[in-house]
């Protein structure tokens, strides 16, 4: 039997030429195959989910860009002033999907989702050590990545 589900543009639609198992979440249909040999996606382009989940940049409102920075170096530190009594964080993701989940001083314990690119809320530093994370999510969800920045704020 040949079955073919339309979901969002985004993720096209699948033609499959075997029994077919779906569920319908909120905005677009899940589509789970089972025992198929003959799956094929027409999406109309080349877009495919990626399993990458790397930043490409990353900077700090209290330090600029993060020259130092790789994407395969996941922890930074530095040290700020006494006057630096706050900063944001700028993190681009090396895959446009990637979603960044920022942790850090005065956040929700869930964290906070950031755009890439974009650049953070605010978060108060104290005097002494401040620990920030970005955690990098693939947009297959295959891949997370945590990268640390740990602020060091000493008074003078």
């Amino acid at each position: 039997m040949k079955v073919e589900i339309i979901s969002s543009p985004k993720f096209g639609s699948k033609v499959a030429k075997c029994p077919l198992n779906v569920t319908f979440p909120f905005l677009f249909a899940l589509v789970m195959v089972w025992g198929c040999d003959e799956v094929r996606t027409n999406t109309g382009s080349t877009d495919q989910f990626s399993n990458v989940a790397t930043l490409s940049s990353l900077s700090t409102s209290a330090h600029g860009v993060i020259e130092s920075f790789s994407p395969e170096l996941y922890s930074y530190v530095f040290v700020v002033s006494s006057g630096v009594s706050s900063m944001s964080i700028t993190a681009v993701a090396t895959h446009p999907r990637a979603s960044i989940r920022l942790y850090g001083p005065e956040l929700p314990l869930e964290g906070v989702t950031i755009k890439s690119g974009e650049e953070s809320v605010m978060m108060s530093l104290v005097l002494g050590t401040n620990i920030i994370a970005l955690l990098v999510r693939s947009d297959d969800g295959t891949t997370k990545n945590l990268y640390s920045i740990t602020v060091n704020q000493v008074s003078g």
